[in-house]
């Protein structure tokens, strides 16, 4: 991001391939509280919507859920699909 570091919060994670990856954003990005819904095409691993929580848990966010096309049934999603945290059009696609 075109921003110094410090006005950043950072957040890394693996991919499923086992690359390492950082999100970003600007700190005044939010305002505290703010209720962030998540939206992604396909969750596989659930490895960068746990990364995209984790970043918008630092930015002191409420994260209501999560909404997908797509979304793999395995034990690091499991939960999200079994507690409706996450919706979804399509599983195991």
């Amino acid at each position: 991001m075109p921003y110094p570091k410090e006005l950043l919060i950072s957040q890394s994670y693996h991919d499923y391939s086992m690359n390492e990856k950082t999100l970003e954003i600007k700190k005044d990005s939010f305002f505290p509280g703010c209720r962030v819904l998540i939206v992604d095409e396909w969750v596989e691993t659930g490895a960068s919507m746990t990364c995209c929580i984790k970043l918008l848990e630092k930015a002191n966010c409420t994260i209501p859920g999560i909404a997908t096309i797509g979304i793999d049934y395995r034990e690091e999603t499991k939960n999200w699909i079994d507690s409706g945290f996450v919706r979804f059009v399509g599983r195991d696609m």
